[in-house]
């Protein structure tokens, strides 16, 4: 009697071991999901704080460039051009190359000059970039959202003089932004300015 179990048993344990290389192989197709899902992470974030680093970069060149025209900058709204030229409803003009050797550019056209090729600076390296320069007593790092069609609203700029900041703001989504019109992925940097 003994011999006729014997076959029996192997014929189990043959088709167990089968299952369980099966098993072993989901298990490791699973966790090489996972680990495929954390690079994908890991790059995003890398990208995040890329653009991160070059926002604060574009605010300290805007920031050395007023420092450098001390004649179009001060913490009056009126006088500064900085913050004219920056937050006008629209685009910098082309106005006077200020960086051709025989040109002669007075404070005014210089903070112009600036503002512009900054401008163009901010909306080439960042997605969707836009940059503000104002007054800003509260600095309020919340304020501005960067709408789907490029704009911002709520800029957060009270306008109070004495304090000026500098805010990057630029859009780090691919899907387009929320139903409602804003992106629910709008970052933001602030520098507060003193020279």
């Amino acid at each position: 009697m003994p011999s006729k179990n014997t076959p029996l048993c192997i014929k189990r344990v043959a088709g167990f071991t089968l299952i369980e290389v099966l098993v072993a192989i989901v298990v490791f197709s699973v966790g090489l999901l996972g680990v495929a899902g954390l690079l994908t992470s890991v790059i995003g974030r890398n990208q995040s704080s890329v653009y991160h680093s070059v926002a604060v970069s574009l605010a300290n060149d805007i920031a050395e460039r007023m420092r450098a025209n001390s004649g179009a900058f001060s913490f009056t709204s009126a006088a500064n051009k900085y913050t004219s030229a920056l937050n006008s409803a629209a685009p910098s003009a082309a106005g006077k190359n200020c960086q051709a050797s025989t040109a002669i550019c007075s404070p005014e056209e210089m903070a112009a000059f600036d503002a512009e090729k900054w401008e163009a600076l901010v909306a080439k390296i960042l997605p969707q970039g836009k940059g503000i320069v104002c007054f800003d007593a509260s600095n309020n790092a919340n304020d501005g959202v960067l709408a789907t069609d490029g704009s911002i609203s709520n800029t957060g700029c009270d306008g109070a003089a004495g304090s000026i900041a500098i805010k990057l703001l630029w859009n780090e989504s691919r899907s387009g932004g929320s139903a409602d019109g804003t992106s629910s992925t709008t970052q933001r940097y602030v520098m507060v300015f003193q020279p």
